[in-house]
């Protein structure tokens, strides 16, 4: 198998009296088999692969959100942590024995899309009220009281206010007058620090479309920031709003010679 280890991806071998690790090359999987924006890697000329989760998430394909404790609508996308059921009991992982002959288990084809696989944590495969878990007893499952998310715009997102017309010799205006203007910040990775790196249009309260060539190889989602209400890259503003990146997709066809399919989209981290 193969593991991290202070920045260098290793394969890891197992002997009768120890585990022998050696680091090893790597390229970019050529189908990502990770979630939430992970980078997957695979060992040259061979089938292992390794996915690096971004921060906040774990799982062999980082399809675990160690931080949300909390559901939207009924709960059918949580993939959290949370595993037991309303009244407290604790939940059977989704793989157990008990639960291997159940419609739902981790043995199922697409258990990986559902969220099911080797934990107890609360899940709803079947689009039901809520997420539920399988537990011991006559009940063989029951419901998890997790929380709603508290909403988070309350007001029209990227609407301005009063129409204006073309001007031409030109006005100086303010953001509210183009709210879906939106600037692409990246983390510089020696320091830390967001610079400006690429202009962007709000298109959906939860998503950003961009140049598929403002996203550069070898970069995770969580190295870019989007930043709405900004008139200025070098100045801030009290009515700036700030968002961490959830997930990017590139145009699968994105050509980088000749900038055919040059679109992506950023999908805004609630």
């Amino acid at each position: 198998w193969l593991r991290l280890y202070e920045s260098e991806i290793q394969k890891c071998t197992c002997t009768r009296r120890r585990t022998l690790c050696y680091n090893v090359r790597t390229k970019d999987c050529s189908t990502n088999k990770c979630f939430h924006g992970g980078r997957c890697a695979s060992q040259l000329h061979s089938e292992h692969y390794l996915c690096l989760c971004p921060a906040g998430y774990r799982g062999k394909h980082c399809e675990i959100d160690v931080d949300t404790q909390c559901i939207n609508d009924n709960g059918i996308g949580y993939r959290g942590t949370i595993n037991y059921t309303a009244s407290g009991t604790k939940c059977l992982k989704w793989n157990a024995r008990a639960v291997a002959k159940r419609r739902y288990n981790a043995m199922r084809e697409d258990a990986l899309q559902l969220g099911l696989g080797s934990h107890n944590y609360c899940r709803n495969p079947d689009d039901d009220i809520m997420p539920w878990c399988f537990v011991k007893g006559a009940n063989i499952w029951k419901f998890c009281d997790i929380p709603k998310c508290p909403p988070v715009l309350t007001s029209p997102c990227g609407q301005r206010k009063q129409k204006i017309g073309k001007i031409v010799g030109g006005n100086v205006v303010t953001i509210k007058s183009h709210p879906w203007q939106v600037a692409v910040y990246r983390k510089d990775r020696r320091d830390e620090n967001y610079f400006f790196h690429c202009g962007a249009s709000l298109i959906h309260p939860c998503w950003v479309v961009t140049a598929a060539h403002c996203i550069l190889p070898n970069t995770l989602h969580t190295d870019y920031q989007v930043i709405l209400g900004k008139s200025s890259t070098n100045e801030t503003s009290e009515n700036e709003q700030k968002f961490f990146v959830e997930n990017i997709t590139v145009h699968q066809e994105f050509d980088s010679m000749t900038y055919n399919n040059d679109i992506a989209l950023l999908k805004l981290k609630a």
